[in-house]
């Protein structure tokens, strides 16, 4: 069996496995050198032959943030289909970024996302999510019904029979039902978990303290946010922790938060009972690692740092097969646990304006 497809049947967060990771790349770089862009990199690296080691990883060209904003077409590797792309908010930055997908690729990345939700909240008795049912997203445009949060959304809880509590109006606006959900969640009882943007739980934290209610959730609920605090900056995490302890009953090791973004095809994310759910776990399929911020802003070059430092991070996701996969995000983060296993972490502190 080949690297690529032992990489994608392995469970997300066991079988880490160093060998099997650096076969699937070295076969994934023979497709991503179809990209003539990406090709080019390569010929003006020093990557020469397979990958052997984590030094040999962190000298592959990495692919910029901003070039998937400025000129995605030049970055795919079969021909762009926009039924099959996924977009960006758009709400960090001046435009949207758009990652297109393969019909192979939005497989993988669909699976990946039910395999890593099966594992991080396994079982529950209900769940509930801010997000758009999948008949209203078709009424929206396209930049729209395929912003990768509402997908993710769907996708993440594929694995359970979930209720969704954002509606698109006549007018086609996307608009929350906070008294149905508050009224969904009242009436149910055992393990359930509510998952939203970080920015759509605290909303509806604040429409509790407004409606002067509040839900038990019971020890075993979850609450889980994602789509990033780049965009939050009506509180910090901290504040919303507590607010989300104070309106559900949720103590802090059973919030769990996500990251992710267009580009990847998959997800990281803390797992119930881990003590701060800011720090979160890097699945098998994929590798993280951090770069100087003012290394690549004065002189252009990746240039890793550290555990423990903060710096710009950097993903390797070999099974991405639409686009050279090794990504040079403008999130600043901090990893923790070595290069590549179960204790590895990443901690999410803000975006960089200095690039």
């Amino acid at each position: 069996m080949s690297g690529l497809k032992q990489l994608l049947s392995g469970p997300p967060f066991e079988q880490y496995d160093e060998g099997r990771f650096f076969r699937a790349l070295t076969e994934s770089l023979e497709r991503w050198k179809q990209n003539d862009l990406y090709r080019r990199k390569l010929e003006r690296s020093e990557v020469d032959g397979p990958v052997t080691s984590w030094g040999d990883v962190h000298q592959l060209p990495t692919i910029g943030m901003r070039e998937f904003k400025q000129h995605p077409e030049e970055l795919a590797i079969d021909e762009l289909n926009p039924d099959q792309a996924l977009y960006s908010s758009g709400t960090t930055s001046e435009s949207k970024s758009f990652a297109a997908r393969s019909t192979k690729t939005l497989e993988i990345h669909q699976s990946n996302l039910a395999s890593f939700s099966r594992a991080i909240i396994g079982d529950v008795d209900y769940a509930a999510a801010l997000g758009v049912p999948r008949g209203d997203l078709a009424r929206l445009p396209a930049d729209v019904s395929r912003r990768a949060l509402f997908r993710y959304l769907l996708w993440l809880m594929e694995p359970h029979d979930a209720s969704f509590f954002l509606r698109v109006s006549g007018n086609k606006e996307i608009e929350p039902e906070y008294d149905r959900l508050y009224e969904y969640l009242d009436q149910h009882s055992g393990k359930g978990v509510l998952k939203g943007s970080t920015s759509g739980i605290a909303a509806f934290c604040n429409y509790l303290e407004e409606q002067d209610a509040s839900l038990d959730l019971g020890e075993d609920g979850m609450v889980i946010t994602g789509g990033g605090w780049k965009g939050q900056s009506e509180m910090t995490r901290d504040e919303l922790r507590t607010l989300i302890a104070r309106q559900f009953g949720i103590q802090e090791e059973n919030q769990l938060d996500f990251y992710s973004a267009t580009e990847f095809t998959f997800f990281t994310g803390s797992k119930p009972g881990d003590d701060n759910p800011s720090l979160k776990r890097v699945p098998a399929q994929a590798y993280c690692y951090i770069a100087d911020i003012e290394t690549f802003r004065t002189q252009g070059v990746v240039e890793p740092v550290a555990n423990g430092e903060e710096g710009l991070l950097v993903v390797v996701d070999p099974l991405n097969r639409s686009h050279p996969g090794v990504i040079l995000t403008d999130d600043v983060m901090r990893k923790t646990g070595g290069e590549y296993g179960q204790d590895v972490r990443i901690d999410h502190m803000g975006r960089s304006t200095r690039i």
